[in-house]
């Protein structure tokens, strides 16, 4: 009887134990993985310049910079890291993948990406790093934290200019770039010839215009001398008389004065025009 007994509360036990085992559910962390099981860990120690900026492992916040030892299970991980200037949308986050073996400690430096305006008066000067057009003005530049990066602007016919960029806390650069005299280099071959053709062609240019200008002075004083004969002729007033005929006079005068300097620069725009058409 006793024999009987003992067999049933062994087989008791035994499916209570492959209950316990095998239906109850293991304890969770509160992230849905399975807890950290001690010698399946690392670490990760995180290092920034900026101090109370956010850090996401594998999507998930785990605290602010400065961020000391984490433990975290062996494998791969994202880290993220908010940049500190969230206003500006051409900043961006720091991201890295890292591997952390089983009893590790993995040291993530954070240098964020900084971004700089380079600009010049005048527009569309080339800028040029290590050698290389890397665009022109007005132009974005990024540079990580911590480094510097020289660059050159430059335009044709202006001197060069050079800057370091990510040396100091300047984030908009305003170049204005002096002018240079040009070399013999610079001028084309027939610079000084077509200067010396323009220059003789100012005398030619000068009595056009007097003479157009004296022939429509010469034409206006014509007209308004006819219209006060004109009213001369046709007023019954005797005291209109002597004034419409003064006016009239003297109207024919400057018509007649503008007329013979119209005649005289006409002339000497004409010659000036044959002497002109035999040294071409």
């Amino acid at each position: 009887m006793n024999n009987v007994v003992h067999r049933r509360l062994t087989a008791l036990l035994v499916l209570i134990s492959f209950f316990l085992a095998f239906v109850v559910p293991r304890p969770v962390s509160a992230g849905g993985e399975p807890p950290l099981v001690l010698g399946e860990t690392g670490f990760v120690n995180i290092v920034a310049l900026h101090d109370g900026v956010a850090v996401r492992i594998n999507d998930e916040r785990v605290g602010v910079t400065p961020l000391a030892v984490h433990e975290v299970q062996a494998g791969r991980h994202l880290i993220q890291v908010s940049h500190p200037d969230q206003h500006k949308w051409l900043e961006k986050d720091f991201k890295a993948e890292i591997d952390v073996t089983v009893g590790d400690t993995v040291v993530v430096q954070v240098r964020f990406v900084q971004s700089y305006t380079i600009n010049s008066m005048p527009y569309g000067a080339t800028v040029t790093a290590a050698g290389e057009v890397i665009g022109r003005t007005p132009f974005y530049i990024q540079v990580e934290e911590m480094t510097t990066r020289p660059v050159v602007v430059s335009k044709h016919g202006f001197m060069d200019s050079t800057i370091v960029v990510g040396a100091d806390d300047v984030k908009y650069f305003d170049i204005r770039l002096k002018s240079r005299l040009l070399s013999s280099a610079d001028v084309p071959p027939n610079a000084f010839s077509m200067k010396k053709k323009s220059r003789s062609n100012t005398p030619l240019l000068a009595t056009l215009g007097l003479s157009l200008a004296a022939g429509g002075l010469a034409l206006y004083f014509r007209t308004r001398a006819d219209n006060r004969y004109d009213r001369y002729l046709a007023t019954g007033k005797p005291q209109k008389l002597s004034r419409f005929y003064n006016d009239a006079k003297r109207l024919d005068r400057f018509a007649a004065a503008s007329f013979a300097v119209f005649q005289v620069s006409f002339g000497i725009s004409f010659v000036l025009f044959l002497k002109r058409a035999k040294q071409n």
